[in-house]
């Protein structure tokens, strides 16, 4: 029977054969099946915590410090009362003995080596009582008692100054023993100069 089919178209057909088998044996991929739900996401990890101030480090100044001039430190000096004022009884100027005690701790104060490029004035005040003359005698003879007594105490003399201003600044206003007895006083001023 293959004696009858002419040889060229038996070549031919096997030929055609020999080309299509290789595809005729390749399969197709399988189709994707259709989603009817949305896709499943893994549920999210927890995070550790972490301490942000473990490994903080405040940074260190790299300027000095601000200096304090001798006039601030001499007026936080005064608002601060770092020195304290001192009374005398009427019509004199020596000094009793809580005065001298508050003395002590002045000169204490005064003598401290961080305040030593400061000066010292010492105020004599007087109550209204007496003449304007009178009393600006008595308030500098109770500033000089108060300065002598410091000088006494190891303040340099270089370092205090004194002045009178009598009856002319009262620490209080009024016309009785309480208000003069505050007013008969010296004070104690940080100066820069």
């Amino acid at each position: 029977m293959l004696e009858r089919i002419p040889r060229s178209l038996l070549v031919t057909a096997l030929i055609i054969c020999c080309l299509a088998l290789p595809t005729a044996c390749k399969s197709k991929p399988p189709a994707e099946p259709v989603r009817t739900s949305p896709p499943t996401i893994p549920p999210p990890q927890k995070a550790e915590p972490v301490d942000e101030m473990e490994d903080f480090k405040e940074p260190e100044p790299r300027a000095e410090p601000v200096r304090e001039t001798p006039s601030s430190l001499a007026a936080r000096l005064n608002a601060e009362g770092i020195v304290a004022r001192i009374h005398f009884d009427f019509d004199k100027s020596d000094l009793r003995e809580d005065a001298r005690r508050t003395l002590i701790r002045n000169a204490t104060a005064i003598s401290k080596r961080e305040y030593s490029q400061l000066k010292i004035r010492i105020e004599g005040h007087c109550d209204e009582r007496g003449t304007v003359e009178y009393n600006l005698a008595l308030g500098e003879r109770r500033a000089r008692a108060a300065r002598d007594f410091l000088i006494a105490q190891g303040v340099p003399a270089s370092r205090l100054s004194i002045i009178s201003y009598g009856k002319e600044r009262p620490l209080e206003r009024g016309h009785n023993e309480s208000a003069w007895a505050k007013n008969r006083r010296a004070e104690f001023v940080w100066r820069a100069d």
